[in-house]
């Protein structure tokens, strides 16, 4: 008879749980930031780097573990808003890695493409970064959003599970239903 695994199988390879804010970041796993446009995710996302660079308190009260490296993926082509975020906020930049080349700073990296996953991957694992920031997961694919999609963010979370990083995804809506301008946000809509 073939043995299967069992959860106490899980329990021997992989540790508990680190958060790195506790109930919001867990490191290995993914976050999904989600809001319509212009609702400052990718604000909120600099300044959630910012707290773990420096080990700040969480607007809660939560407390924050402390980072030294990160990678970002800009992918709406906002690298001067970010860098002036990073700037006037005092994040570390020089901390920030992006999985572009030195020589090209400003090439995209796209998810779905075998030679850009190659590169981010090795960012990642390269810099020993503890949090890596998608901004935002529509501009980081050529694919539809739906099945297609899952194969690229298994992929995601294999890399966040097996080097202990922190994840960050920010995710827009689809458009709005002009029949049902303002609509309040469903699960739907993330999907």
């Amino acid at each position: 008879m073939t043995r299967y695994a069992t959860l106490a199988d899980v329990a021997r390879v992989i540790t508990d749980t680190q958060w790195l804010i506790r109930g919001w970041l867990a490191r290995g796993c993914i976050t999904v930031i989600f809001g319509k446009p212009e609702a400052g995710k990718s604000a909120l996302t600099v300044q959630l780097a910012r707290h773990l660079f420096f080990g700040e308190q969480w607007p809660d009260g939560e407390a924050c573990g402390q980072i030294g490296n990160a990678v970002w993926v800009e992918t709406e082509a906002a690298q001067s808003l970010l860098t002036e975020r990073g700037r006037d906020w005092g994040v570390p930049m020089d901390q920030i890695t992006t999985p572009a080349p030195a020589d090209d700073p400003l090439r995209d990296c796209m998810i779905d493409s075998d030679a850009d996953w190659q590169r981010l991957e090795a960012s990642v694992r390269d810099t020993q970064s503890e949090l890596l920031v998608i901004d935002s997961l529509r501009g980081a694919h050529n694919q539809k959003e739906d099945a297609q999609l899952n194969k690229y963010l298994k992929h995601l979370a294999a890399l966040a599970r097996d080097t202990q990083t922190a994840a960050v995804v920010v995710h827009h809506p689809r458009k709005d239903d002009p029949k049902f301008p303002g609509a309040a946000l469903t699960l739907d809509d993330l999907r």
